[in-house]
């Protein structure tokens, strides 16, 4: 991730009114705008939950309005908040190394670390279980 405290970040959650499930011989022939989960052929895939949607027409906005979407919510994390979501995330386990598990995700995470100090780093505690 380059530069995160330049701008605001925006996450997207939809519901979709159509699936296209494995069954279906080619998801590429299906004309609406739906949800479509992958085979899980490689860990990466496996490791995100793989869940990809499908655009009879790439140019039009996702929206509220558009056929196939059930529902959509954005909200936005603030460029001021992004590097220490990160951190605490990565705290957590969430991090570029869990999301992708391959080498590029391993060398990102080792690389954040180093930039970040996060290594260096403890979380905000008050008190500990040891005093």
């Amino acid at each position: 991730m380059k530069d995160p405290d330049k701008c605001d970040a925006i996450i997207y959650i939809a519901k979709f009114q159509y699936r296209v499930v494995k069954k279906d011989k080619n998801p590429f022939k299906f004309k609406d705008l739906a949800v479509y989960r992958p085979q899980r052929v490689v860990p990466r895939i496996t490791r995100q939950g793989g869940l990809f949607t499908i655009h009879s027409n790439p140019s039009v906005i996702l929206n509220n309005g558009v056929e196939g979407v059930a529902e959509l919510t954005s909200f936005t994390i603030s460029k001021d908040y992004r590097s220490k979501l990160l951190s605490e995330h990565s705290y957590y386990g969430v991090n570029a190394a869990a999301l992708f598990p391959d080498l590029g995700g391993l060398s990102a995470f080792v690389n954040w670390t180093i930039e970040s100090k996060e290594y260096w780093r403890y979380p905000d505690i008050e008190s500990t279980p040891f005093g």
